[in-house]
């Protein structure tokens, strides 16, 4: 599977993800021996993507390849898809211009229906006099078992928050919240980043001790990217670790955007 994370702030957006792509078998196939095939996983997809000329961001869960049109079958790997489809966005077009053209394209090379995921898109935007980050994702359904339907586009953050209307939203951004968008096998992340957060302010409070400490780093943002970045490689480590299949590994990449636009890009390494 795979994790990717989007954190909106005060200070700007941050997108971390991980490289893992797990590839499943129809219960169907079967080897020689009558075996089913067993899940495998590669390491080093390259899943957050920036696209540079409107300074927002893109990354992937649950797609490891998508088809071309005249070969559903085909496998072009998801991220080399997407770092060409970032090249192809142009400087006039806007966040919904480019969620709805991703689900438009991908939609023509996948089987509709019999797949499930998604895609984080990030940026800022300008509207009413107003400049707010935004975090979208682009979908195929809310429901884990389906029914899966065709890729579309939601914009989740500052629209579409449960009890927080957008004027809400935006207002509890500036006083220091915090908005996420997570995907993949994010339930242990989940579980991690709520006891981080609740361990985080114990320690602030009863040992005066602050981390990140934003005076360490060249901008309040750079240190909410590094924090992020240092999550998901917990989990990393905690899947590497543990029983179970490590559908979530490193290298990581991470992008941050402030009003300014694109303040870093790290690639995965190598």
């Amino acid at each position: 599977m795979t994790l990717v994370v989007c954190e909106a702030s005060k200070h700007g957006i941050v997108m971390v993800g991980d490289s893992a792509i797990t590839e499943s078998y129809p219960s169907d196939w079967k080897l020689h021996s009558g075996s089913s095939i067993n899940p495998t996983v590669r390491t080093g997809a390259q899943k957050i993507i920036p696209i540079w000329k409107i300074n927002a961001g893109l990354s992937v869960w649950g797609f490891g390849t998508v088809g071309i049109e005249a070969n559903l079958n085909a496998t072009v790997p998801i991220d080399k898809y997407l770092e060409d489809f970032a090249h192809s966005i142009n400087q006039n077009e806007t966040l919904e211009d480019v969620g709805n053209k991703l689900a438009d394209e991908v939609n023509k090379r996948i089987e509709v229906g019999k797949v499930r995921g998604g895609f984080h898109l990030v940026g800022y935007k300008r509207e009413n006099n107003k400049m707010f980050p935004c975090l979208y994702h682009v979908h195929t359904g809310h429901e884990p078992n389906g029914p899966h339907e065709k890729l579309e586009l939601h914009k989740d953050f500052p629209y579409n928050i449960p009890n927080y209307p957008f004027d809400t939203a935006l207002e509890a951004i500036n006083n220091g919240s915090k908005f996420y968008l997570r995907n993949g096998n994010y339930e242990t992340f989940a579980y991690f980043q709520r006891y981080l957060t609740n361990l985080m302010d114990r320690l602030e409070k009863e040992r005066n001790f602050i981390c990140p400490d934003e005076s360490k780093f060249k901008t309040p943002l750079e240190a909410r990217a590094l924090f992020l970045k240092l999550q998901v490689q917990t989990i990393c480590e905690f899947y590497r670790l543990s029983d179970k299949l490590e559908t979530i590994a490193m290298p990581i990449s991470w992008l941050s955007i402030s009003p300014k636009g694109i303040e870093k890009f790290e690639p995965i390494k190598i």
